[in-house]
Protein backbone atom coordinates (compact mmCIF):
# COMPACT_ATOMS: atom_id res chain seq x y z
CA UNK A 1 0.00 0.00 0.00
CA UNK A 2 2.61 2.43 1.13
CA UNK A 3 4.73 1.88 -2.41
CA UNK A 4 1.53 2.35 -4.23
CA UNK A 5 0.75 5.71 -2.43
CA UNK A 6 4.43 6.89 -3.45
CA UNK A 7 3.90 6.19 -6.70
CA UNK A 8 0.57 8.10 -6.80
CA UNK A 9 2.48 11.05 -5.30
CA UNK A 10 5.17 10.92 -8.20
CA UNK A 11 2.90 11.01 -11.24
CA UNK A 12 0.95 14.23 -9.34
CA UNK A 13 3.64 15.70 -8.72
CA UNK A 14 5.34 15.30 -12.78
CA UNK A 15 1.26 16.03 -14.03
CA UNK A 16 1.56 19.35 -11.73
CA UNK A 17 4.93 20.70 -13.45
CA UNK A 18 3.51 19.88 -16.73
CA UNK A 19 1.01 21.99 -15.76
CA UNK A 20 2.30 24.62 -14.73
CA UNK A 21 5.09 24.91 -18.03
CA UNK A 22 2.10 24.64 -20.09
CA UNK A 23 -0.31 27.29 -18.80
CA UNK A 24 2.13 29.65 -16.81
CA UNK A 25 5.06 29.25 -19.53
CA UNK A 26 3.35 28.58 -23.25
CA UNK A 27 6.08 30.05 -24.81
CA UNK A 28 8.34 27.17 -23.91
CA UNK A 29 5.87 24.98 -26.15
CA UNK A 30 5.27 26.74 -28.79
CA UNK A 31 7.81 26.90 -32.03
CA UNK A 32 10.17 29.82 -31.93
CA UNK A 33 9.92 32.11 -35.01
CA UNK A 34 13.43 31.98 -37.16
CA UNK A 35 14.08 35.58 -37.79
CA UNK A 36 16.09 35.71 -40.98
CA UNK A 37 18.11 39.13 -41.68
CA UNK A 38 17.02 41.34 -44.39
CA UNK A 39 19.13 41.82 -47.23
CA UNK A 40 20.41 44.73 -47.31
CA UNK A 41 18.43 47.61 -50.26
CA UNK A 42 19.83 49.01 -53.24
CA UNK A 43 20.27 52.05 -53.45
CA UNK A 44 17.10 54.41 -54.52
CA UNK A 45 17.44 57.46 -56.54
CA UNK A 46 16.50 60.61 -54.44
CA UNK A 47 14.10 62.82 -55.82
CA UNK A 48 14.29 66.12 -57.93
CA UNK A 49 17.95 65.05 -59.18
CA UNK A 50 19.54 66.69 -62.24
CA UNK A 51 20.15 65.17 -65.09
CA UNK A 52 23.62 64.24 -65.73
CA UNK A 53 25.19 64.74 -69.20
CA UNK A 54 28.13 63.43 -70.53
CA UNK A 55 29.92 63.52 -73.56
CA UNK A 56 31.56 60.18 -74.10
CA UNK A 57 30.03 57.81 -76.03
CA UNK A 58 28.94 54.86 -74.05
CA UNK A 59 28.55 55.38 -69.80
CA UNK A 60 28.08 52.72 -67.24
CA UNK A 61 27.30 52.58 -63.57
CA UNK A 62 26.21 49.98 -61.98
CA UNK A 63 26.13 49.07 -58.18
CA UNK A 64 26.41 45.68 -57.07
CA UNK A 65 26.16 43.88 -53.24
CA UNK A 66 29.07 41.74 -51.58
CA UNK A 67 27.91 38.29 -52.90
CA UNK A 68 26.99 39.35 -56.32
CA UNK A 69 23.64 38.06 -55.91
CA UNK A 70 21.91 41.90 -56.15
CA UNK A 71 22.96 44.26 -58.98
CA UNK A 72 21.05 48.09 -59.74
CA UNK A 73 21.53 50.45 -63.09
CA UNK A 74 22.59 53.66 -61.27
CA UNK A 75 23.48 55.37 -64.56
CA UNK A 76 23.96 54.41 -68.36
CA UNK A 77 24.13 56.25 -71.68
CA UNK A 78 23.87 53.93 -74.79
CA UNK A 79 25.44 50.57 -73.15
CA UNK A 80 24.60 48.15 -75.79
CA UNK A 81 26.69 50.50 -78.61
CA UNK A 82 29.94 48.17 -79.70
CA UNK A 83 32.74 50.14 -79.60
CA UNK A 84 36.79 49.98 -79.42
CA UNK A 85 38.19 49.24 -76.02
CA UNK A 86 41.97 49.93 -76.75
CA UNK A 87 43.89 48.72 -73.33
CA UNK A 88 40.56 47.56 -71.64
CA UNK A 89 41.54 44.81 -73.62
CA UNK A 90 43.68 43.59 -70.74
CA UNK A 91 41.86 43.01 -68.32
CA UNK A 92 41.21 39.82 -70.42
CA UNK A 93 44.45 39.28 -70.94
CA UNK A 94 45.43 39.51 -67.22
CA UNK A 95 42.36 36.82 -66.73
CA UNK A 96 44.31 34.07 -69.44
CA UNK A 97 47.61 34.70 -68.02
CA UNK A 98 46.69 34.23 -64.21
CA UNK A 99 44.30 31.04 -65.69
CA UNK A 100 47.33 29.71 -67.47
CA UNK A 101 50.93 30.69 -66.18
CA UNK A 102 52.95 30.20 -63.40
CA UNK A 103 53.53 33.78 -62.19
CA UNK A 104 57.69 33.51 -61.23
CA UNK A 105 58.23 31.88 -65.22
CA UNK A 106 60.80 34.25 -66.82
CA UNK A 107 59.47 35.63 -70.17
CA UNK A 108 62.76 37.38 -72.73
CA UNK A 109 61.40 40.56 -74.29
CA UNK A 110 61.52 39.70 -78.05
CA UNK A 111 62.54 43.03 -80.63
CA UNK A 112 58.19 42.48 -82.44
CA UNK A 113 57.37 42.79 -78.85
CA UNK A 114 59.02 46.19 -78.49
CA UNK A 115 57.42 47.48 -81.48
CA UNK A 116 54.10 47.66 -78.93
CA UNK A 117 55.83 50.35 -77.21
CA UNK A 118 55.95 50.54 -73.16
CA UNK A 119 59.32 50.60 -70.71
CA UNK A 120 61.20 47.32 -71.47
CA UNK A 121 63.86 46.75 -74.17
CA UNK A 122 64.61 43.64 -76.25
CA UNK A 123 66.45 40.84 -74.83
CA UNK A 124 64.82 41.66 -71.41
CA UNK A 125 64.59 38.70 -69.01
CA UNK A 126 61.42 39.13 -66.66
CA UNK A 127 58.98 37.40 -64.90
CA UNK A 128 55.51 36.73 -65.60
CA UNK A 129 54.64 38.44 -62.33
CA UNK A 130 56.38 41.55 -63.67
CA UNK A 131 54.85 41.71 -67.16
CA UNK A 132 51.31 41.29 -65.21
CA UNK A 133 51.84 44.09 -63.01
CA UNK A 134 53.81 46.77 -65.45
CA UNK A 135 51.03 45.21 -68.13
CA UNK A 136 47.66 46.42 -65.15
CA UNK A 137 49.07 49.91 -63.65
CA UNK A 138 51.74 51.11 -65.97
CA UNK A 139 49.14 50.16 -69.40
CA UNK A 140 52.32 48.84 -70.85
CA UNK A 141 51.87 46.93 -74.39
CA UNK A 142 55.82 45.74 -74.54
CA UNK A 143 54.08 43.40 -71.39
CA UNK A 144 50.63 42.30 -72.92
CA UNK A 145 52.24 41.31 -76.12
CA UNK A 146 55.13 39.71 -74.29
CA UNK A 147 52.36 37.44 -72.16
CA UNK A 148 51.10 36.14 -75.25
CA UNK A 149 54.28 35.39 -76.64
CA UNK A 150 55.04 33.00 -74.46
CA UNK A 151 52.21 30.36 -75.71
CA UNK A 152 51.75 31.88 -79.04
CA UNK A 153 50.02 35.17 -79.68
CA UNK A 154 47.19 33.10 -81.63
CA UNK A 155 46.56 30.66 -78.96
CA UNK A 156 46.46 33.52 -76.35
CA UNK A 157 43.85 35.47 -78.25
CA UNK A 158 41.98 32.39 -78.51
CA UNK A 159 41.46 31.99 -75.26
CA UNK A 160 40.50 35.14 -74.70
CA UNK A 161 37.86 34.99 -77.11
CA UNK A 162 36.58 31.69 -75.88
CA UNK A 163 36.57 32.80 -72.02
CA UNK A 164 34.32 35.66 -73.53
CA UNK A 165 31.88 33.33 -74.84
CA UNK A 166 31.98 31.40 -71.80
CA UNK A 167 30.93 34.41 -69.64
CA UNK A 168 28.48 35.24 -72.67
CA UNK A 169 30.00 38.10 -73.43
CA UNK A 170 28.58 38.61 -77.25
CA UNK A 171 29.61 41.80 -77.96
CA UNK A 172 33.00 41.75 -77.39
CA UNK A 173 35.88 40.27 -79.67
CA UNK A 174 39.76 40.47 -79.42
CA UNK A 175 42.29 40.49 -82.47
CA UNK A 176 44.67 40.74 -79.71
CA UNK A 177 46.06 40.99 -76.30
CA UNK A 178 47.00 44.70 -76.29
CA UNK A 179 44.14 46.46 -77.33
CA UNK A 180 46.26 48.35 -80.15
CA UNK A 181 43.93 46.60 -83.23
CA UNK A 182 41.25 48.04 -84.17
CA UNK A 183 39.30 44.88 -84.10
CA UNK A 184 39.25 44.67 -80.56
CA UNK A 185 35.45 45.78 -79.72
CA UNK A 186 32.80 45.74 -76.50
CA UNK A 187 30.21 46.94 -75.15
CA UNK A 188 30.03 48.81 -71.68
CA UNK A 189 27.35 46.21 -70.72
CA UNK A 190 29.71 43.67 -71.46
CA UNK A 191 32.51 45.03 -69.82
CA UNK A 192 30.60 45.31 -66.50
CA UNK A 193 29.25 41.66 -66.74
CA UNK A 194 33.46 41.00 -67.04
CA UNK A 195 34.18 42.99 -64.12
CA UNK A 196 31.83 41.78 -62.07
CA UNK A 197 32.94 38.11 -62.39
CA UNK A 198 36.49 39.28 -62.64
CA UNK A 199 36.50 40.70 -59.03
CA UNK A 200 34.76 37.84 -57.51
CA UNK A 201 37.01 35.35 -59.68
CA UNK A 202 40.16 37.20 -59.90
CA UNK A 203 40.14 40.23 -57.48
CA UNK A 204 44.18 40.16 -57.10
CA UNK A 205 43.74 41.76 -61.29
CA UNK A 206 42.28 44.76 -59.63
CA UNK A 207 44.69 45.08 -56.20
CA UNK A 208 47.52 44.94 -58.33
CA UNK A 209 45.23 47.73 -60.77
CA UNK A 210 45.61 50.49 -57.62
CA UNK A 211 49.17 49.84 -56.96
CA UNK A 212 50.93 53.67 -56.88
CA UNK A 213 54.29 52.10 -58.23
CA UNK A 214 55.93 48.53 -58.92
CA UNK A 215 59.54 48.16 -59.27
CA UNK A 216 61.07 45.20 -61.29
CA UNK A 217 64.92 43.97 -60.56
CA UNK A 218 66.92 41.65 -62.90
CA UNK A 219 68.14 38.15 -61.75
CA UNK A 220 71.26 40.15 -59.93
CA UNK A 221 69.07 42.13 -57.44
CA UNK A 222 69.65 45.25 -59.32
CA UNK A 223 66.77 47.38 -60.04
CA UNK A 224 65.54 47.97 -63.31
CA UNK A 225 62.19 49.83 -63.89
CA UNK A 226 60.03 51.75 -61.18
CA UNK A 227 57.24 51.18 -63.23
CA UNK A 228 54.31 54.37 -62.30
CA UNK A 229 50.32 53.94 -61.90
CA UNK A 230 48.89 55.90 -64.79
CA UNK A 231 45.78 56.62 -63.26
CA UNK A 232 46.08 60.10 -61.41
CA UNK A 233 42.85 59.48 -60.20
CA UNK A 234 44.16 57.64 -57.46
CA UNK A 235 46.13 60.52 -55.45
CA UNK A 236 43.64 62.73 -56.38
CA UNK A 237 43.36 64.37 -53.59
CA UNK A 238 40.35 66.56 -54.45
CA UNK A 239 38.07 63.73 -54.63
CA UNK A 240 36.72 62.40 -51.76
CA UNK A 241 35.95 58.87 -52.80
CA UNK A 242 39.70 58.61 -54.19
CA UNK A 243 40.72 56.55 -51.53
CA UNK A 244 37.70 54.14 -52.03
CA UNK A 245 39.02 53.10 -55.81
CA UNK A 246 39.16 49.68 -55.61
CA UNK A 247 40.28 48.71 -59.16
CA UNK A 248 41.13 51.16 -62.28
CA UNK A 249 41.85 50.34 -65.76
CA UNK A 250 42.84 53.22 -68.27
CA UNK A 251 42.76 52.89 -71.95
CA UNK A 252 43.37 55.69 -74.91
CA UNK A 253 44.28 56.08 -78.42
CA UNK A 254 43.37 58.29 -81.50
CA UNK A 255 40.29 55.95 -82.92
CA UNK A 256 38.92 54.49 -79.48
CA UNK A 257 39.11 58.47 -77.73
CA UNK A 258 40.12 58.00 -73.81
CA UNK A 259 38.22 55.39 -71.90
CA UNK A 260 38.55 55.10 -67.93
CA UNK A 261 37.12 52.06 -65.74
CA UNK A 262 37.01 52.48 -62.07
CA UNK A 263 35.56 50.12 -59.24
CA UNK A 264 34.37 51.83 -55.97
CA UNK A 265 33.74 50.61 -52.29
CA UNK A 266 29.56 50.95 -52.22
CA UNK A 267 28.68 53.92 -49.51
CA UNK A 268 26.69 51.73 -47.69
CA UNK A 269 29.55 49.20 -47.07
CA UNK A 270 27.84 46.36 -49.02
CA UNK A 271 29.62 46.08 -52.53
CA UNK A 272 30.67 47.99 -54.79
CA UNK A 273 29.81 50.23 -57.85
CA UNK A 274 31.29 49.64 -61.77
CA UNK A 275 31.77 52.51 -63.49
CA UNK A 276 32.66 52.41 -67.20
CA UNK A 277 33.33 55.74 -69.81
CA UNK A 278 34.28 54.64 -73.77
CA UNK A 279 35.62 56.92 -76.11
CA UNK A 280 35.71 60.26 -73.80
CA UNK A 281 37.95 63.36 -74.68
CA UNK A 282 38.15 64.28 -71.09
CA UNK A 283 38.03 60.80 -69.23
CA UNK A 284 39.21 61.89 -65.86
CA UNK A 285 37.29 64.79 -65.88
CA UNK A 286 33.91 62.92 -66.86
CA UNK A 287 34.35 59.98 -64.74
CA UNK A 288 34.94 62.05 -61.36
CA UNK A 289 31.29 63.94 -62.73
CA UNK A 290 30.18 60.35 -63.04
CA UNK A 291 30.85 59.48 -59.86
CA UNK A 292 30.18 62.39 -57.50
CA UNK A 293 26.33 62.05 -59.33
CA UNK A 294 25.86 59.00 -58.77
CA UNK A 295 27.12 59.53 -54.89
CA UNK A 296 25.30 62.49 -54.52
CA UNK A 297 21.87 61.35 -56.27
CA UNK A 298 21.64 58.55 -54.39
CA UNK A 299 20.32 57.14 -51.12
CA UNK A 300 22.68 54.60 -49.73
CA UNK A 301 21.75 52.52 -46.53
CA UNK A 302 24.18 51.61 -44.06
Amino acid sequence: MKKFILILVIVAFVLGLTYIFVIYHPVLTQPQAVVVPEKPSSPVLNSNVQDLKLEAESVMSMWVNSDGSQEKILFEKNPSEQLLMASLTKLMTADVVLENYNLFDNVTISSEAVTEGGYFKAGDVVTVKDLLSTMLMGQDNIAAYALSEKIGPDKFVALMNQKAKDLGLSSTYYANSVGSKLANHTTANDLKMLVKWLLKNQPQIFAISIMPEYKIYDSKGTLRYIVKNADVLLADHSISWADQIIGSKLANNETAGQCILVVLKSPDNNGYVINIILKSKDRFGEMKNLVNWVLESYSWSH
